[in-house]
């Protein structure tokens, strides 16, 4: 709820605990009593923020200001206060990586992600590359596939396990009803949670001294082939290998599972992500062999499947065209910058890789009672004037409540997907659902509205004089948001978007896993749940700028 009588307008109002609605049947004003108290339960929620910073002594030190309100954002998801040394710890890590990947935004990043489309315009055509991240392809002729992506296995202690608590069980059930038909599961991607692990004082702080520092602070990015970064590195690796292990470990059914109903007859599939890399080189390669042997099959990053020789789909993680996550760069150390660092080092403190959906928010789906939202994002953050941080730190709250979703836009430097909120005001959305804890913020971090368009380009610039054949479809995850002929809202009915499909997650929605199928050369967007104890299966329709619910069937 963005408002509640009970927790809301009893404490903001001065009311003892046995208050309700029926006090306020004789108050003064019109029209309702939440539209009249919402705006001051905001101004209250606001200042509760403003003055849990610890800004007074610093007020001048940008780091130590974005640190303190960061951290008084965590305390509401799951900061608990035994952790924040760790924090502080290993905050200057995550914004010496968010000062580098801003410096190098519009340069090589920028240029990394520009080849990464042309790159996949050349495994359209059939070709290859040599570059990380997209150099493994996997060729398929299967006529069936269904696509799962975003699971974000973790094995923690402390922590919430996300996937775990939601759909760990739903899940074996869909890839049980899979295994008993000839369709191929891909997973594309981010299944196992390497990156994130439990912080504790002692390792944030020897992470915080293994990082090589200059004149400048510390010097990122991290270079996996530099020396002085070794150290830091080994700590890295060895924390990621107990994470895999202990993933493993939590969750016997299901590679039990994968091995002996899937990888046995030929139908599996696993790509490699951003929170698995697995890449087959470096330190990186000792995790691909740990999933490889645990799996007993080899992962790949890509997936080309073939109709009559010809490819028509590309199935990929997607990180590839991400700026916070490319990794296909060169020279080689771009391939650790804000993304991951964000994720290893901080991401614990909230709701980790992202936001989650809770069954409060899910059921409108699981339920089949309304559509999702089905266009592009554009990444970038909408204009504001002014610089946001600045009028955050002195309270400037005038300006900010003119152009509420400009400003936090603007502070987070993404496009925020504001349709997930249920205050269509972006400060009450931030007062009465973030700053509770029971929202987050959903960022967008890919420009799917360029991705689409620029590899279309790529495609008719590389393919042979004579050729008029169309590309091929390409299927990403990494966004947790599905996608199937999405709409472009800066320019309506772009055809280049029909060639474009997000299988979403399946571990970020609570009783809701997103999935691709395909059959032969149609696809479809599906979504899997429980309902009263049996298996639910909706397909998706595209229907302009949205996905609405169509056929339901039950197993």
């Amino acid at each position: 709820m963005p408002i509640s009588i009970q927790d809301d307008i009893k404490v903001s109002q001065g009311h003892s605990d046995d208050f309700s609605v029926t006090d306020f049947l004789n108050w003064p004003g019109n029209g309702s009593i939440l539209d009249y108290l919402r705006p001051r339960v905001a101004a209250k929620n606001w200042y509760e923020f403003y003055n849990s910073w610890n800004l007074r002594v610093n007020l001048n030190l940008l780091m130590d200001s974005k640190r303190e309100v960061i951290k008084s954002l965590a305390r509401r998801f799951n900061l608990d206060p035994n952790e924040e040394a760790a924090f502080d710890q290993l905050w200057p890590l995550v914004y010496r990586a968010q000062q580098y990947a801003k410096d190098h935004k519009d340069g090589k990043i920028k240029a990394a992600i520009e080849n990464g489309y042309s790159i996949l315009a050349r495994l359209a055509l059939g070709g290859g590359t040599d570059q990380n991240t997209l150099r493994r392809v996997r060729e398929s002729d299967d006529e069936r596939f269904v696509i799962f992506s975003d699971h974000h296995m973790t094995a923690f202690d402390r922590f919430p396990n996300y996937f775990k608590e939601f759909n760990y069980e739903l899940y074996l059930d869909v890839l049980r009803h899979y295994a008993n038909t000839d369709y191929c599961v891909v997973e594309n991607g981010d299944v196992e949670e390497c990156l994130i692990w439990e912080p504790n004082l002692q390792d944030a702080t020897e992470y915080n001294n293994l990082a090589p520092g200059n004149e400048n602070g510390y010097s990122f990015p991290v270079d996996p082939d530099a020396s002085h970064w070794d150290a830091f590195l080994d700590k890295r690796y060895d924390q990621r290998r107990d994470n895999l292990q202990a993933i493993f470990d939590a969750h016997p059914e299901y590679y039990d599972l994968v091995r002996n109903q899937l990888i046995s007859r030929g139908k599996f599939v696993r790509l490699t992500g951003n929170h698995d890399n697995y890449m087959d080189d470096g330190r990186e390669r000792t995790l691909r062999n740990m999933i490889n042997s645990h799996l007993g099959m080899p992962v790949n990053d890509v997936l080309r499947i073939r109709r009559g020789g010809i490819p028509r789909y590309l199935v990929l993680h997607g990180h590839q065209f991400d700026s916070v996550c490319v990794m296909h760069s060169d020279p080689k150390p771009l391939a650790m910058t804000m993304g991951e660092t964000f994720s290893e080092f901080l991401s614990w403190a909230f709701q980790g890789p992202d936001r989650v959906w809770t069954t409060t928010d899910t059921n409108k789906w699981t339920l089949g009672r309304h559509a999702f939202n089905n266009y592009l994002a554009k990444e970038t953050p909408r204009s504001y004037s002014g610089d946001p941080t600045d009028n955050l730190i002195r309270n400037r709250l005038s300006k900010i409540q003119a152009n509420p979703k400009g400003f936090v836009e603007n502070l987070l430097g993404h496009e925020i997907a504001w349709e997930y909120f249920e205050n269509t005001d972006g400060f009450e959305a931030f007062t009465l659902e973030v700053w509770t804890g029971e929202e987050m913020y959903k960022m967008r971090h890919m420009k799917e509205t360029e991705l689409v368009d620029k590899y279309v380009q790529q495609y008719h610039a590389q393919r042979q004089q004579g050729d008029s054949s169309e590309p091929a479809k390409f299927i990403l995850g990494h966004t947790h948001e599905p996608r199937h002929r999405a709409e472009d809202k800066t320019n309506l009915g772009n055809p280049n978007a029909n060639f474009y499909l997000n299988s979403g997650s399946a571990g970020r929605f609570e009783n809701l896993i997103w999935a691709i199928e395909i059959d032969d050369r149609q696809e479809q967007v599906v979504s899997w749940s429980r309902q009263d104890g049996k298996l639910q299966k909706i397909v998706w329709n595209p229907v302009g700028d949205e996905l609405r619910p169509g056929t339901t069937t039950y197993y």
